[in-house]
C-alpha cells in the first residue's frame, strides 16, 4: 500500500537498488582495499611531510586527533617509527601508489553497476588512469596542507591587529584546518564521481551526492570517535586488538558512505533521465493528435 503512495515511491525505488546492488557487499570489498591503502598511503605522507617542512608534520599528526583515540594512538605511534631514509620512500610509495589505485578501481566497478554501464576502457589507460588518481590525491591533500600553513602568517596578523576581537582567533584557526580538509575531500570525491564511471557526467550530476558523502563521512566519523571515546566497551571484548577492530570498522563506514553517495547519485541521474524520456514521449503523443 505504501509503496503505491507519492512520497513512499521514491524511497522504496532506491531501497530496491539499493539491496540489487549489494553496497554493503562492495563496501566490504572497497574497505578490504582501504585497509591495505591506508598504511602506506599514511606513511608516504608523513615522510613526505616531514621532508619538505616540521609544519606539515605536525598538521598530519594534529589531524589525526580527529579519529577515536586508540586509532589516534596506534598510527601516531606507526608513523613517528618511520626514517625518511631511501628504501622507505621508495616502497611506502610504490605500496601506496599501486594499493590506492586498487581502491579507485573498485569504487569505478562499483559505480559502473550503479549507472548499469560496463567497462569499456582500455585495462592499461584505466590502470595509468587509478595511478594519476591517486598521484593527484596525494598532491591535492600536499597543497591543502601547505595552504593551511601559509595561512600561519594570516592567523599571526589576524592576531596581532586585533581584527577579529569578537572571536577566538586559536579557535577559528584551528576550525578552518578543518573546513579546508572537508573542501578537498569534497573536490576528490566531485572529480571521482563525475570521471570514474564509464558515463559522460556532468558536475551538477554529481555535486549534490559528493556534498551528501562529505557530510556524512565527516558526521559518521566524528559521531562514531564520539562514541568510542566515550561508550564502547571495545576493550572488553577485543582487548590488545582493540585499536586494529576500531580502525576496521571505521574503514568499512567510510567505505560505505562513499558508495552510498554514488549510488544515490546514480539513481537520482537514471530518475531525471527516466522522466525526461516520459515528457519527450507524452510531447510526442500530443503533437501526433
Amino acid at each position: 500500500m505504501l509503496k503505491n503512495k507519492p512520497f513512499f515511491k521514491i524511497p522504496v525505488m532506491y531501497f530496491k537498488k539499493f539491496v540489487r546492488h549489494d553496497v554493503p557487499g562492495l563496501a566490504a570489498e572497497m574497505g578490504f582495499y582501504l585497509l591495505t591503502a591506508v598504511f602506506p598511503f599514511l606513511i608516504l605522507l608523513f615522510i613526505i611531510s616531514t621532508l619538505i617542512s616540521d609544519s606539515m608534520q605536525e598538521l598530519l599528526l594534529y589531524l589525526l586527533t580527529a579519529l577515536p583515540r586508540d586509532m589516534e594512538n596506534m598510527i601516531t605511534d606507526l608513523l613517528l617509527s618511520f626514517s625518511g631514509s631511501l628504501p622507505i620512500i621508495i616502497t611506502a610509495s610504490v605500496l601506496a601508489l599501486w594499493c590506492t589505485s586498487n581502491v579507485i578501481n573498485s569504487l569505478t566497478k562499483a559505480l559502473n553497476r550503479f549507472y548499469g554501464v560496463k567497462e569499456t576502457r582500455n585495462f592499461f589507460k584505466m590502470r595509468a588512469m587509478y595511478l594519476m588518481y591517486a598521484i593527484a590525491i596525494i598532491i591535492l591533500i600536499m597543497l591543502s596542507f601547505a595552504l593551511i600553513i601559509f595561512g600561519e602568517g594570516t592567523r599571526f596578523l589576524l592576531d596581532y591587529n586585533n581584527i577579529m576581537p569578537f572571536f577566538n582567533i586559536e579557535d577559528v584557526w584551528n576550525y578552518s584546518r578543518y573546513i579546508t580538509i572537508i573542501l578537498v575531500a569534497f573536490i576528490a570525491i566531485v572529480l571521482m564521481f563525475k570521471h570514474l564511471p564509464n558515463k559522460k557526467l556532468s558536475i551538477k550530476a554529481v555535486a549534490a551526492g559528493s556534498a551528501l558523502t562529505t557530510t556524512a563521512w565527516c558526521v559518521t566519523s566524528y559521531g562514531f570517535s564520539f562514541y568510542v571515546n566515550n561508550f564502547s566497551k571495545y576493550h572488553v571484548i577485543y582487548g590488545s586488538l582493540t585499536s586494529i577492530v576500531i580502525l576496521i570498522t571505521w574503514i568499512y563506514m567510510s567505505a560505505f558512505v562513499i558508495l552510498l553517495g554514488g549510488s544515490i547519485n546514480a539513481f537520482w541521474y537514471r530518475l531525471s533521465i527516466a522522466k525526461s524520456l516520459k515528457g519527450i514521449a507524452d510531447n510526442v503523443k500530443n503533437e501526433s493528435k
